[in-house]
């Protein structure tokens, strides 16, 4: 299968993955995003939180799309999203925050297989859509949080899912978290955060560690890693890969 990221746009929120579109961990703080969750508003407010980045801040993320889409259909198999990191109040919850000053922040990458094989080159693609687009606009640096899994087994290619959560961490950590991010951390793949060992080879390094949720950072343009890697293939320059 060949697939490509397309940026969002107002013409293609709509197909954004699913899963980005059920939580507001990062869009909206403590208070609104309970509200939210009560009122069951939350895919209404992802896709307000999603236009309103796109009208003041411009590009705010990308889908991924297969090559092999049947008609004309742009459903995504893969959606990223970022900003800056004052525009995403739950990255504040997080103990390895703030994020840095000079970086914009990746909140979230959702995958339609993240437990195959493909994950981890979907994810690829999609950080490689967010550094070419950031680089191009001068940003010098992106960070993201990452979920390490205490049980140290990841299937290679695997993204964070339900099956690599490591439940009882909240309880047995050595620096005690939040209820709202001990919560979300049962199923770190439901709020977008990616594996550890995944933005490693990708080429991120460690901002700040942390037992379960490192900050990890990324100096752009890429100069290691995966990212690097494919940054210097013909496919990467129309933002487009490979991923069997």
């Amino acid at each position: 299968m060949t697939a490509f990221a397309l940026p969002l746009s107002p013409a293609n929120t709509s197909s954004v993955i699913p899963l980005a579109l059920h939580t507001v961990f990062w869009e909206a703080d403590t208070a609104c995003a309970a509200a939210i969750a009560e009122q069951h508003d939350v895919v209404l407010e992802k896709e307000a939180w999603i236009a309103r980045m796109l009208s003041t801040r411009g590009c705010c993320g990308f889908n991924l799309v297969s090559a092999d889409r049947d008609g004309d259909s742009d459903q995504a198999i893969g959606t990223v999203l970022y900003c800056p990191a004052e525009l995403a109040p739950g990255a504040a919850l997080m103990p390895t925050a703030p994020v840095s000053d000079d970086a914009e922040l990746v909140t979230s990458l959702f995958c339609a297989y993240p437990d195959s094989s493909e994950g981890q080159r979907q994810a690829l693609l999609l950080l490689a859509a967010v550094a070419d687009e950031l680089t191009q606009r001068g940003v010098v640096a992106m960070e993201m949080f990452a979920f390490r899994n205490l049980s140290g087994t990841r299937r290679r290619g695997q993204l964070c899912t339900d099956d690599t959560a490591t439940h009882s961490a909240p309880e047995t950590m050595s620096q005690p978290l939040r209820k709202e991010v001990a919560d979300a951390l049962l199923h770190p793949g439901k709020i977008g955060l990616l594996d550890f060992q995944i933005l490693l080879e990708a080429g991120f390094h460690i901002a700040q560690d942390h037992p379960i949720v490192p900050r990890m950072r990324l100096e752009l343009p890429p100069t290691q890693g995966l990212l690097y890697e494919a940054a210097s293939t013909t496919l990467l320059a129309d933002n487009e890969f490979p991923i069997s």
